[in-house]
């Protein structure tokens, strides 16, 4: 059994995924967008990157005050690192994102090293049957067509800009694209698309670079679950629920420089903050062999 590998066990940065210790450098001189970087999680993201030694930060939302507070955050551990802001972006409009990608290009000389599409809506948490399609599908709007557009944004600026140069796509996922839960339909479906879909950009682009590698860079993408961290947006959880959420939010982003760093081998897989990344990272052979943490039907593999 593979379970005993993907225990959900660790709730904090631990040294073998330290951005102050073991992997201080290992972003030196990257360029790092976040969405949704005005949250928790998303400010985790970006201060775990500036630690590692990130260059330059690019911090995306729709709220300036709290973008202006994590790129604070970021001076206060990192002060050398350049930060630009960009609020009042709306992922799920092409115009916005297309205009975003324009400002970094602009402002930074090329397009991120790495993207964190961090940006995403829970919904209500209330049964398919007593939502309208319009609220069920908005959900859809900003976790599914905001990471489309971020995506596709990204593969062409860094194509056009520098074909030799690797990028990197971290897709924020959650343990609710598999693990049912009653009233989260729409977050759930979301999150589970966001999953194949990532395989799938991932593993297109493999091809794609292997056959033309002077002309497509290749981009790693791989969806990441950051952990049960007590978020704005889990406010939604019944209190029961919400309190049992105990993963440190700074987790994530350690996870994160981890797998730029490290761990690109991870390519198209569903990864969990809250594992033991040693572990995982000891059990290489045996994901790639099996065929580990892809989506699959059960039974039909």
């Amino acid at each position: 059994m593979a379970k005993e590998i993907f225990e959900s066990n660790v709730h904090a940065i631990t040294p073998f995924i330290d951005p102050r210790g073991r992997l201080s450098g290992t972003a030196k001189g990257k360029s790092v967008l976040v969405s949704g970087a005005g949250g928790l999680i998303g400010r985790g993201y970006a201060t775990a990157f500036a630690l590692a030694g990130a260059s330059h930060l690019t911090l995306v939302g729709r709220r300036a005050g709290i973008l202006e507070e994590t790129r604070e955050a970021v001076l206060a551990v990192a002060p050398e690192t350049k930060v630009l802001i960009v609020p009042n972006t709306d992922i799920s409009k092409e115009s916005d994102v297309s205009s975003l990608f324009a400002k970094v290009g602009s402002s930074f000389g090329s397009p991120p090293d790495i993207l964190i599409n961090n940006a995403a809506v829970s919904g209500t948490w209330l049964p398919f049957a007593q939502q309208t399609p319009s609220q069920w599908w908005q959900v859809q709007e900003i976790n599914m067509r905001g990471t489309i557009n971020m995506c596709h944004a990204y593969t062409t600026a860094l194509t056009a800009s520098n074909p030799l140069k690797a990028g990197m796509i971290i897709n924020v996922t959650s343990v609710g694209s598999y693990a049912y839960l009653r009233g989260i339909s729409a977050y759930a479906n979301s999150k589970a698309a966001m999953n194949n879909f990532t395989e799938y950009i991932d593993s297109e682009n493999a091809s794609a670079h292997a056959e033309a590698p002077d002309k497509v860079p290749r981009i790693t993408a791989i969806p990441m679950h950051p952990g049960g961290v007590q978020t704005e947006m889990a406010g939604v959880l019944p209190k029961e629920l919400f309190d049992t959420l105990q993963d440190s939010p700074e987790l994530a982003g350690a996870v994160a420089v981890w797998l730029s760093a490290a761990a690109r081998w991870l390519g198209g897989r569903y990864v969990s903050s809250n594992w033991d990344m040693e572990k995982v990272a000891k059990e290489k052979e045996r994901i790639l062999r099996e065929e580990l943490l892809r989506l699959r039907v059960v039974g039909c593999e």
